[in-house]
């Protein structure tokens, strides 16, 4: 008896098959993979923009940003509006133009805490950041971009 021939033409198509077997694992799972994270991100982005959104609703009913927390989710605790007044360059004012749904509308801001944060500086505008959470790219840049925008229309209305 002697020993079956290592490069056999059934071992040949064992080895072929259990890789394609696995490639075919492997894509699948890596499709699963990058569908949930553009499901996550796509949460985390209505999340930016409801807070960003309530960020600048907070700030056109008081004409200031919060400077803190506290006072962010005490003064946003009240409903925020549609729209907001007055109209500037750089920042939207209406619910729909700042992407924000009807199902986040009204965010629960302390649970939203856990996932999306607000950096408050005194006298600067403040930063929205998520927290180990993946975004679409450019939203972080884009809501940011709105509240310095509306700081500066603030600035430059009391200026004149």
């Amino acid at each position: 008896m002697t020993a079956p021939d290592a490069a056999s033409p059934r071992t040949v198509k064992v080895l072929i098959g259990s890789f394609l077997v696995a490639a075919i694992a492997v894509t699948i799972w890596g499709f699963l993979v990058v569908g949930e994270a553009r499901r996550t991100a796509a949460r985390t982005d209505e999340e930016v923009r409801a807070m960003a959104w309530m960020l600048l609703a907070v700030a056109a009913r008081d004409g200031a940003m919060p400077e803190s927390e506290p006072a962010f989710l005490d003064a946003a605790g009240r409903a925020s509006p549609d729209t907001i007044e007055p109209a500037g360059a750089g920042f939207p004012t209406t619910r729909g133009a700042a992407g924000v749904s009807e199902e986040v509308a009204d965010l629960d801001l302390p649970a939203a805490f856990e996932r999306v944060r607000v950096i408050f500086a005194a006298g600067s505008a403040p930063r929205v950041v998520v927290v180990g959470l993946p975004t679409e790219n450019g939203t972080l840049d884009e809501v940011n971009g709105w509240l310095e925008a509306w700081v500066e229309a603030r600035a430059g209305a009391s200026a004149r």
